[in-house]
Formats: structure tokens, sequence, C-alpha cells
């Protein structure tokens, strides 16, 4: 017999079952934990036994281990484990342990603490069968499995990583989430995706306590520090992750007991995009706030200098966000791009980006001079390789001068403007930015309505028929047939605006080749396409192909160009940054082939 004293609590370790110790068990662990969400034990004394199935003891762990009952009590409502919040005395999975402590709850999970004595009985003990669990799941409420340990056996897809740096948290599916009115008609179609999205999904932890630890990625190629180089993405896949059920701060999250190694065959990053054919290619891409102004936190943005400034916060990461959207350019192979979130300044931001494109590519880049638009701080751009394409006279502008009932406040005002292909085919591309669904200043209508289109539905709705109006109209002048509407439309595939583009006579060309289940951002865990390239029915006699290149929505966004302390005591690591494409905004470009 060993007799370890610490703490001022007794603990004795046995070598074997025979001694009185480990006949001294009075209560079950399936008692402690009850049916219901809180222990019908609360606060008493328990001496209980069981087999450790999980150690998060030690530094930056949290702060005890999880304890399982060596046989269950045959009742599906009641788990067969808890955890047991004791640091003081040192434990290791498979052993057989009895405990004596308080039963209480922390963070709303049934746990044991204050812990009196603790005797070891047997080592090495096979742990109990790892129960499984598959998604989706029957119901969220996960009460039943608490503290036991699981498997999920089915190879899972990553399809939120935000917290991934914070708190070392991801959350898994059973294939892509796709947002409701991405796959979904709004309304009660979209409401029904909605609830079998909230069961497809379950959060893995990363068993520690602590906030912005370095993360060790595990992949079929190398463990190595997760990196800008060595990155986890959206789409990458796991298979078999067993772990022991935690609960807190209002979410069931896994913390896994075996090392998870992922599959980024599932997603692999691409250096360029996919080939869509034709005499030229057109892109569009939302460019996340490209600011030559940098922020200082005054309002000194925008024509009448009266809006706080975005994007980057000294000239280093200006010129690292400049990098990085140069890389996208001129790595998707595009001769001409709709730009979204360009500085609305006369021009000095565009001119910055194209000097840099000059200098990168080797090949003379020009832009839609539009100078400054309405009163926002952000606004649309053109930009074009004038070897490849040349504009046709002069641009136009939808905004509130060229039809008052257009809202300036709401969406960003229109570019148009006619091209042509050195094979003679002729065009006009419009580059838009309609209205986000951010409920800041929604009233009335514009607050979301249930049906799953977020706010300010009505206004992308009634804007997307005020366009068609004023392309019906021949703005340019030129009598061009073929159109292309290309932006951050900031509405899902199935959304009303969407189908009034459609009904107009516009085709959605991602959609129209891959079928709605594709996608330019991400969102909370669900990914959806809101930019967008529409093609009328005289633009389609020239189509050859369209892609998205997934070089941000499947990204960690903190990979981008910022250089900021997560927080105070936290810098961010040098190693998050690569002068690349990804994490060069935080939209995807999709790309469209025009041919003779």
């Amino acid at each position: 017999m060993k007799i370890i004293l610490a703490a001022s609590c007794l603990f004795v370790a046995f070598n074997g079952m025979a001694d009185s110790a480990c006949q001294q068990a009075n209560t079950t662990i399936a008692q402690i934990q009850g049916s219901g969400a809180v222990s019908p034990l609360l606060d008493q004394k328990v001496t209980i036994e069981g087999i450790v199935t999980g150690d998060f003891q030690g530094q930056n762990g949290l702060g005890g281990f999880f304890i399982q009952s060596l046989k269950g009590d045959g009742d599906p409502a009641t788990s067969e484990a808890l955890f047991v919040h004791h640091s003081k005395t040192e434990v290791a999975v498979g052993e057989h342990w009895v405990l004596e402590g308080v039963v209480s709850e922390r963070h709303e999970m049934t746990q044991i603490n204050q812990v009196k004595s603790a005797y070891l009985c047997q080592k090495a003990q096979d742990l109990p069968e790892a129960t499984p669990l598959t998604l989706p799941l029957k119901s969220q409420d996960l009460e039943a499995f608490e503290g036991m340990l699981l498997e999920l056996p089915q190879t899972l897809t990553v399809t939120d990583i935000y917290q991934w740096a914070q708190y070392g948290q991801l959350t898994l599916s059973h294939g892509r989430v796709f947002g409701p009115t991405q796959v979904a008609m709004p309304g009660q179609a979209a409401q029904k995706i909605k609830a079998e999205n909230a069961l497809n999904k379950i959060t893995i932890d990363d068993g520690r306590d602590g906030r912005y630890l370095p993360q060790t990625l595990r992949t079929q190629e190398k463990a190595a520090p997760f990196s800008a180089q060595h990155p986890l993405r959206l789409g990458y896949q796991v298979t078999g992750v067993k772990g022991v059920l935690d609960y807190a701060f209002g979410q069931f999250r896994v913390q896994p007991t075996e090392a998870l190694r992922f599959d980024s065959h599932g997603n692999p990053r691409q250096a360029q995009a996919d080939s869509v054919g034709g005499d030229i290619q057109v892109a569009t891409f939302n460019v996340e706030n490209l600011f030559r102004t940098i922020d200082h936190g005054k309002d000194i943005c925008g024509p009448k200098k009266n809006w706080g400034c975005r994007g980057a916060d000294s000239k280093t990461e200006w010129q690292r966000q400049l990098d990085k959207v140069v890389s996208a350019i001129v790595q998707s192979g595009a001769e001409l791009v709709a730009l979204q979130e360009l500085e609305n300044d006369q021009d000095a931001s565009v001119k910055a980006l194209i000097a840099a494109l000059n200098e990168r590519s080797g090949v003379e880049w020009s832009y839609v001079n539009t100078g400054a638009l309405a009163d926002d701080v952000l606004k649309n751009g053109i930009i074009y390789q004038g070897d490849s394409v040349q504009p046709l006279g002069s641009h136009k502008i939808l905004d509130n001068h060229s039809m008052p009932a257009y809202r300036v406040h709401r969406h960003r005002p229109v570019v148009l403007q006619g091209f042509e292909t050195g094979s003679g085919v002729r065009f006009q591309l419009a580059s838009i930015h309609m209205k986000s669904k951010s409920c800041r200043e929604a009233e009335g209508e514009n607050k979301a309505q249930g049906d799953g289109q977020g706010c300010y539905a009505g206004e992308r709705t009634l804007a997307a028929k005020q366009l068609l109006t004023w392309l019906s109209g021949d703005p340019l002048g030129l009598g061009i047939q073929a159109t292309l509407l290309a932006g951050d439309f900031n509405s899902y595939g199935r959304e009303d605006a969407i189908r009034v583009y459609e009904a107009g006579g516009f085709t959605d060309v991602i959609r129209h080749s891959q079928g709605d289940r594709n996608w330019t951002a991400s969102y909370r865990g669900q990914v959806g396409a809101l930019d967008h390239i529409f093609l009328n029915e005289a633009a389609m006699k020239h189509f050859t192909g369209a892609s998205q290149w997934h070089i941000n929505a499947d990204e960690f966004h903190g990979l981008g160009y910022n250089e900021e302390d997560w927080d105070q005591g936290h810098p961010k690591p040098t190693q998050y940054y690569n002068n690349d494409p990804f994490a060069s905004s935080d939209h995807d470009l999709v790309l469209v082939g025009i041919k003779k």
C-alpha cells in the first residue's frame, strides 16, 4: 500500500481490488447524473467508482479528468460518466478509481469536485465501449451522453474553424452544410433546411483551457504547427473521432482522447483557378476593404471625409493586403475583373492596385476611372488588361442621379462599362454590390422576416428590379445586347432578388453548371454563394465555362494581412501570413469564360 499526503487530503493507492477501500462506492454515476439537466444529488457528498477515460490535468488542461462506470444501469436516459474537477492526484487513462467528493454543476455540466479521497484500485483496465454518435443527430440535447466516451464513426467534414486559433475549436458535419436559402426556397422549405443543419454538426475542442495556444495540425502528410503554409480548411475530412462529451458555455463539445488526423484531399488548395475556357476570362472579386488610406481611427474616409476608414491599419498591413489581392487576381487568370469594396476615393486605391498588378504580372492593366461614387465609404470598380479587351465609350453609373428611386444609402452605385475583345465580341459588364444581410438600423419590413433571407431582403429585391429597368433603357447608348452582371449580391442562390434576375432573362452561370451546392462565402458553419455572375441570353451564346476559386471562404480568416495582436498578451504568430492568394479576402473569386 502506498500512502500519499497532499494538500491536507489523504489519497491511498492500492494494488488490487480486494482491498476494502475499493469496495466502498455507494452511489452510481447514473444516479448522480439523473435524467435531467441538473443532478438530483447536487451539493451532496458521494463516493463513486469508474474507469478514467480522458485525462485533462496538467498545464493548460481542463483541470481534471473524465470517469465512466464499469457497468451501466441500462437506462438510456442517464449518462454513465462525469467530470472530476481535481488535479492533485495523478491519474491515467484506463485506471480504476474510487473517489469521494461533492456533486456540483460547473458551466451547467455535472461534475465531482472537492475530492476528499481517491483510491487507485486497478491499473491498465479495458475502457468502456465507446458509444457511437452519428450525424445528423436525433436531437441537440445530448445530456444522456454527458461525460461519456464517444466515437464518431463516420467520415466527417470540417465545416467551421472560426474559433480554431482562439479556443482550439472546430465544427464537424456530415458533408458540407449549406445556408438554407442557398438550396431551398425562402420560407417553410428554408426553415426545414435550417432545422436539419442544426442537427448536422458537432463541436470538437482541443482538451485545453486557454486562449490562443499553439495548435499542432496533423494531416495525412505530416504533423506540424498550424500556419499559413500548413492550414486547416473547411472541407478537410476526419474519420473515427474518439473523445469524451464535455459541456460548457451552452454547448456540447467532444474533447478528443486520440489525436485527430485530417485528410486534406477533401478540399485541397488550388494554386490557380479552374480553367473556364474562352477568349477572355471575366471575374468578380470582393476585395474586402482595399483602402489606400491607412485607418488611424479617425473619420477621414469617404468622399466627404466623414467615415471611419477600413482595411489596413499601417503601411505594412496595406502592403501585405495588396500583395495578397494581387496574387489572387494574377493567379486567377482573369483579364477583366469587377471589383467590390474598393475605397471610395477619387482613384488612389485602384491606381495603387493597378501599379502592383503591372509590376507583378508584366501585363498592362487599366481601370475604369469612376472617381468617387455617392457618399458611402466603399465603391465598386472595374479593371482590365488592355491587350485583351478594350473599353467601348464611357462608363455609366446607376445611382440616385440616373434613377432617383435607387437607394445609394443602401446599395453601392452600379458601374457599367462596354467592352470588346480582340476576337470582336462586344458586351457590357456591370460591377454590383447590394445591401448586406446585416440587421444594423433595420426597421419594419427591413428586419428579418423569418424566411431565411436575413435583413433587407426587400431592399435587395427592389434594387434588382431597378437595375433591370435601368439596363433595359440602354444606358451606354451602344446597343450592346450581351450583358454580364457580376458582383457581391449579398443574396444566396434561391432568394427573391436572385429570382428577379432569373425572371429578367439572366442565368446564374455557376448554378447553371454546378447546381445549388456551390459557395463563395462561409458564415457560422454554413456556406453559400453571395457572389454571382449572371449572363443574359445574348451573352450565354459566348459562354464557355464558370468556376469559383475557393481561396477565402474555406480559409481561416486569421491567415489574412492583419498584424495586430489577437489581444493583450497574445501576439499573432508570424507564420500566420504568407504572400499568396489564400485568405486575401472573405469572399471567393468567381470566373467565367467568353468566346467569339
